[in-house]
């Protein structure tokens, strides 16, 4: 499994705060404490697709995965299916362990030196093991809260 690399420093604010998003594709938003929000944009126009059983599905599937923390570490925040079929939700995760465990994906937020050490990452020539980094395996828009200084190859930097 490919395993994408942001790494970002401690200096300014990427995206503004208090700004209400609205990802025209899927998007994985970091927050500065380490909270991540999933912001999903599918197609489900499909005639076989019930709006209302696949919400009652995610539902489920939340509260089954809230049972296994002592408290709820994730919630669906916002759920819409447009007129033509587009699924457009909002889960927000209390941490990227919780979103990885929810989503059978790889999502690392942390620390460069504690990547390297927990086997997220490999040296990749970064000498400032202070930086923060994000490892994920899914193709998908990721935001981060920090400049990025460093993304593996095959990434693209955009301004979305």
């Amino acid at each position: 499994m490919q395993k994408r690399i942001l790494a970002f420093a401690l200096l300014a604010v990427l995206f503004l705060t208090g700004c209400a998003y609205n990802p025209e594709v899927s998007t994985i938003n970091i927050g500065k404490n380490g909270e991540v929000e999933s912001y999903i944009v599918e197609d489900f126009a499909a005639a076989y697709y019930d709006a209302e059983e696949l919400q009652s599905s995610v539902l489920a599937d939340i509260q089954k995965a809230n049972e296994t923390y002592e408290q709820p570490a994730i919630e669906l925040t916002a759920y819409e299916m447009t007129e033509g079929g587009i699924l457009k939700a909002s889960i927000e995760y209390q941490n990227a362990k919780a979103y990885e465990e929810f989503n059978e994906e790889t999502l690392y937020v942390g620390l460069w030196k504690d990547a390297l050490s927990e086997g997220y990452a490999e040296n990749a020539g970064i000498e400032d093991e202070g930086y923060h980094i994000v490892v994920f395996s899914e193709p998908v828009n990721v935001r981060v809260p920090k400049n990025i200084v460093y993304v593996s190859e095959g990434l693209q930097l955009s301004d979305r």
